[in-house]
């Protein structure tokens, strides 16, 4: 049988981690694991994305572990609606994210314990993002 025990989320803090949560498997390991951008004004978590790999120890206790993975250049005006997919084919979720300064792309691989520098993928053409960092909709390149 399979349990799920609800967090009354009191670990998680509001000033921290304001920002979506997102979902993927970034170890590799099959377990789902979370992640967040921290905000600006963050201290030393400042645009920095946390991961929060999830662990079964032997007797079945669900835990998580939690630690920045990649810091993103404070210049920068860090979309918080971020993409989350295997873009590489290794098994390992990797992050994407925009730059509203620069309008570009920023594709940062997993390597299993944390990201590799992310790579500037750059604008998407004939196209701009707006605001999704402020709740706006932002217009991507269609699907083909």
């Amino acid at each position: 049988a399979h349990f799920l025990e609800l967090s009354p989320g009191a670990n998680l803090s509001t000033t921290l981690f304001p920002n979506p949560f997102v979902v993927g498997d970034f170890n590799g390991d099959g377990l789902e694991d979370l992640g967040t951008i921290a905000n600006a004004d963050a201290g030393s978590y400042a645009n920095s994305v946390i991961i929060g790999l999830s662990q079964i120890p032997p007797g079945g206790i669900v835990s998580m572990s939690a630690s920045p993975w990649i810091k993103f250049d404070a210049a920068g005006d860090w979309v918080t609606n971020s993409i989350i997919g295997d873009f590489n084919g290794d098994g390992m979720d990797d992050w994407t994210t925009f730059d509203l300064n620069s309008q570009n792309a920023f594709a940062a691989l997993s390597i299993g314990t944390d990201f590799a520098p992310p790579v500037n993928m750059g604008p998407l053409p004939g196209e701009t993002i707006s605001s999704l960092s402020h709740g706006g909709v932002g217009t991507l390149l269609p699907v083909m």
